[in-house]
């Protein structure tokens, strides 16, 4: 089951005889189902999962497979703790989100059957500049970075929760969040480029429409929201 909207690569596992699941926003856990790939926190949603679920579904032997590439900077737990515990888990991670590098591309998984999935992959399938960055991180700094940018996401969120808006704000737990607007995402994006400001039309994930838009959290996050209420309450004049 591949519960949707979700990362769009991962509608491909289709061709191998996985199920495609289309979901509101939030995904439970149901015991009926074997397999499982699940964004945690989930993306573009930023609605998530619990551990307890997690664990909850995994005592039935179901797999379970968890990409947790926003969790080191979401407001949300890990499950990597669970990994000794239970094989039919594996975690997904990546320090293109967690870090903003997205030209580099390192990411990772952890599991008690990761070595199964080591002897499938390419030979060269980490360059030389994303070893370096590896071999050079300071883990007291990584740990650092990452309670910092919870915090930041903590904060921005709880700024959007009690801002004034002319549109639909999901619940998230991430640092983005899902909207929806009264008009296109296009159109909106046409009138608030010229600001330096563009949102991600989410449009092209399952279950979304052309008026589904990720907006990232940033400091200026305000000014977004102000604009954007400004725009929608004068086309509806």
């Amino acid at each position: 089951i591949v519960p949707q909207p979700n990362y769009s690569d991962y509608k491909y596992v289709s061709y191998y005889n996985a199920e495609e699941m289309e979901d509101k926003f939030r995904f439970m856990l149901h015991k009926k189902y074997r397999k499982i790939i699940l964004s945690n926190p989930n993306n573009p949603t930023g609605a998530y999962v619990s551990v307890p679920e997690i664990e909850d579904f995994l005592r039935s032997g179901n797999e379970l497979v968890v990409d947790e590439s926003f969790i080191d900077i979401s407001l949300t737990e890990s499950s990597v703790k669970l990994v000794e515990e239970y094989k039919n888990l594996l975690i997904i991670n990546s320090f293109t989100k967690s870090f903003s590098i997205p030209g580099l591309r390192i990411g990772f998984t952890i599991g008690q059957r990761s070595k199964e999935i080591e002897k499938r992959a390419p030979s060269w399938r980490v360059n030389s500049l994303a070893y370096y960055l590896i071999s050079h991180l300071d883990p007291k700094e990584v740990r650092t970075f990452f309670y910092e940018s919870k915090m930041k996401t903590k904060e921005l969120i709880e700024y959007v929760s009690n801002a004034k808006k002319e549109f639909k704000v999901y619940k998230t737990v991430a640092p983005y969040f899902l909207a929806e607007f009264p008009i296109k995402v296009s159109t909106l994006n046409e009138k608030i480029v010229k600001y330096g400001y563009f949102i991600r039309d989410a449009s092209n994930f399952i279950g979304l429409r052309f008026t589904h838009g990720r907006i990232s959290l940033r400091r200026d996050i305000g000014k977004l929201l102000s604009l954007i209420n400004k725009i929608l309450t004068t086309s509806q004049q």
